[in-house]
């Protein structure tokens, strides 16, 4: 009988540990995946525009459609560094359009440098590096090289964004879209390259003397401590979600407006898309963070 019982009391333990072994690893690999993917959406922003999302309020022309997958895991960081200034009107529930965003008055100065037009300096490029260096004249100076190309990718991004599509969206005829989903769509990307387009004239000087001076702070305390480039930033990164938002409900009711996206990408000579294009200003200034800090 005592045999009996312990073999019996043996199987009930097995067989009990077998079921919590089952459930307790169900349990943790939903655990993991859920864990896995709200971590992923903090550490970088999203842009799949393939990904299904729960239906959320959207824009009043496409209230019916699934809200994009945009996501900006980023942008508390960013809206701490530029310290945004939301509206704070009080108009109750209605909603804003981006020229109604409040702003401080700028400076005549200031407002000067985004009227400035013209053709658009040379690329800057460092020149030939001298005969001796020391490694960490070596390093520093490959640093600078890494922040000169990608400043020069960037302004060609962004002149993208103004020449391939905002400009060829005003012009068309018959029209693609309204000329204020097209405001919306681009708002302050033109401001923006027109900071950054000074930024290349003074950097282009400081990389001409780079293996004398070595000096690279000043050029950027100059150009980018300015109230007029942080309200630019800010503004668009505040308008950066309803823009996204535009772009997807649009490309889903108009045939038009997503063959022109399509044919914008396909003839690319790096296949980067409007999304792809429209995500780099928000990156811009945390590489130029992590590339001043190498430097």
């Amino acid at each position: 009988v005592s045999l009996c019982e312990q073999r019996s009391d043996e199987s009930g333990r097995l067989s009990f540990l077998r079921s919590r072994t089952l459930g307790e690893r169900l349990r943790d690999t939903r655990t993991w995946a859920s864990s896995r993917r709200s971590s992923e959406k903090e550490l970088t922003p999203i842009l799949d525009n393939d990904r299904k999302e729960p239906s959320t309020p959207e824009l009043p022309s496409c209230a019916e459609e699934p809200s994009p997958g945009y996501e900006l895991g980023s942008q508390s960081r960013l809206s701490r560094l530029f310290s945004l200034r939301r509206s704070t009107d009080s108009q109750g529930g209605l909603e804003k359009g981006p020229q109604e965003h409040s702003m401080h008055p700028l400076a005549e100065e200031e407002e000067a440098v985004l009227c400035q037009s013209g053709p658009m300096a040379a690329p800057p490029a460092l020149a030939p590096p001298p005969m001796l260096m020391s490694p960490d004249q070596t390093k520093r100076r490959f640093i600078m090289n890494s922040l000169v190309q990608s400043e020069n990718n960037y302004l060609d991004s962004l002149n993208r964004l103004v020449n391939d599509y905002k400009k060829p969206l005003e012009e068309s005829n018959p029209p693609i879209l309204t000329d204020s989903k097209v405001a919306t769509m681009f708002y302050r990307v033109p401001e923006i390259l027109q900071c950054h387009s000074q930024f290349r004239i003074a950097l282009t000087e400081a990389v001409k003397n780079w293996d004398e001076d070595e000096k690279i702070g000043d050029v950027f305390v100059a150009s980018f401590s300015k109230s007029v480039v942080l309200e630019v930033y800010s503004d668009f990164i505040n308008n950066f979600t309803e823009a996204m938002d535009l772009a997807k409900c649009e490309s889903k009711r108009k045939s038009a407006f997503a063959d022109f996206l399509k044919v914008k990408q396909i003839t690319a000579h790096d296949r980067l898309n409007f999304f792809g294009l429209m995500v780099k200003p928000i990156q811009r200034f945390p590489q130029f963070i992590l590339l001043l800090q190498d430097l």
